[in-house]
């Protein structure tokens, strides 16, 4: 629906009618923009998805996977810039209702000047994921995973929940190595 509803509006009030191919910029630029916010729910997805490990907050929390949402992201861009390619696609009342109602809550006085005010915080927003997507790309790493992102919350009963960085070694022999972090129930009386 976001995707339809803003090539809707991008090829009514860019073009002036719907029937008028969108230019190269408005094609690169948007794709390029509605990646990078799709991108952003999917990092924050990713990151709530280690909350479902711990039993307390699974039963609030779906599960997702990961490779699924890429290719569900994917599958956004191509088809939002099929939509800017062939604008009838997105010509219907539903879209066209919600475009208009859109663009009136902008025309709007006051409304308008906030919703202005908080979609230039977005813009900001996007550039700073822009730029971070393109530093981990240019270092090898994953763009899923933010800083910090990658290790489980444990739940003890006597110490409460806390967060453990997962980090493994395998050898030759295919096998695992792995920290044990509980305390012996000796370490708890000498204390």
């Amino acid at each position: 629906m976001l995707v339809s509803v803003t090539a809707n509006y991008i090829t009514l009030y860019e073009t002036g009618a719907i029937g008028n191919s969108v230019d190269t910029m408005h094609l690169v630029v948007g794709s390029i923009v509605l990646g990078l916010y799709l991108l952003g729910k999917l990092q924050n997805r990713t990151a709530m998805n280690q909350f479902v490990q711990n039993p307390m907050f699974s039963r609030f929390l779906p599960v997702i996977d990961p490779r699924m949402e890429l290719y569900l992201l994917i599958g956004s861009v191509i088809y939002f810039v099929f939509c800017l390619l062939y604008p009838t696609m997105v010509d219907n009342g539903l879209f066209n209702w919600f475009t208009g109602s859109i663009t009136s809550i902008y025309e709007t006085p006051v409304i308008g000047w906030i919703f202005s005010i908080i979609a230039f915080f977005f813009l900001i927003t996007t550039l700073m994921r822009a730029a971070n997507v393109l530093g981990r790309l240019m270092n090898g790493q994953s763009i899923l995973n933010g800083p910090g992102i990658g290790g489980t919350f444990t739940s003890y009963q006597e110490t409460g929940t806390h967060f453990e960085q997962q980090e493994s070694y395998e050898d030759e022999d295919g096998f695992t190595d792995y920290e044990d972090v509980t305390e012996d129930e000796d370490d708890k009386k000498e204390e």
